[in-house]
């Protein structure tokens, strides 16, 4: 089990999060959700920003359970050390050349959708409702992801997470 030294949530609440979002997946035909607004990273992941800056984040989590996070460089070690994420589920990007992190945040997730087997299944995105105007991506951004996987489709998974996280 990894140790987590600064928990933002519990593992047994991470656990019943993931377990619960698998199964509203399952009855809305969503084979996996691509989240981005600041909420749902701390609501499904753990994973809250300290200090407000627009760079690109990104969470995935599957209808099977698999679950990661996309983060600028800067943010790498907060989430390696509050959330209960395996450390080759947090992909990082940008920072020192020399490091080897993809410069580009799309490549980063998109080789997080490859990486869970989402290429040709039914995504799940804050496309609607309250939480698309606070998301951490941009729209040429998201567009760029979606053109990467044209077998994809993409849908709005704003009911899903809301019927979740409704139920406090």
């Amino acid at each position: 089990m990894k140790k987590v030294p600064f928990p933002e949530i519990p593992l047994e609440e991470f656990e019943l999060r993931k377990k619960k979002a698998m199964k509203l997946m399952a009855e809305n035909g969503i084979d996996g959700m691509l989240l981005f607004n600041n909420q749902n990273l701390t609501y499904f992941f753990g994973f809250r920003k300290t200090w407000l800056f627009q760079w690109l984040h990104a969470g995935l989590i599957t209808r099977e359970g698999q679950v990661g996070i996309v983060v600028p460089q800067i943010m790498d070690e907060v989430a390696r050390q509050t959330t209960w994420l395996d450390n080759e589920n947090i992909k990082a990007w940008g920072g020192a050349p020399h490091w080897g992190l993809p410069t580009d945040p799309v490549e980063a997730v998109t080789a997080m959708i490859k990486k869970f087997g989402l290429g040709g299944k039914v995504i799940g995105a804050e496309i609607g409702g309250p939480a698309y105007s606070y998301m951490n991506v941009g729209l040429s951004e998201y567009e760029a992801i979606k053109a990467a996987f044209p077998k994809a489709k993409f849908v709005n998974a704003t009911p899903t997470i809301w019927k979740q996280r409704m139920i406090k």
